[in-house]
């Protein structure tokens, strides 16, 4: 453990994240996602007080999607 920077007497901090992804083909290999990430972190401290951070994103991206079985290795 670290003194480095931190606080002389306890604190706490609380950090959380949320990830999905929703990917939809529109025809052969090609499709579009949609991807959220997002994050939060609480924290106190008593000699700072307390703090929330939030961060939200959204993308929309092209996916070109690969065969069912790309990767697989067949034994014959």
């Amino acid at each position: 453990m670290s003194r480095i920077s931190a606080a002389q007497r306890g604190g706490h901090e609380n950090i959380a994240r949320a990830d999905a992804a929703f990917t939809y083909r529109i025809s052969g290999p090609h499709a579009v996602s949609i991807k959220y990430l997002g994050n939060r972190r609480d924290s106190h401290y008593p000699d700072i007080g307390g703090m929330r951070q939030e961060r939200e994103t959204i993308g929309i991206f092209y996916t070109y999607l690969g065969h069912d079985r790309f990767g697989v290795i067949e034994w014959h």
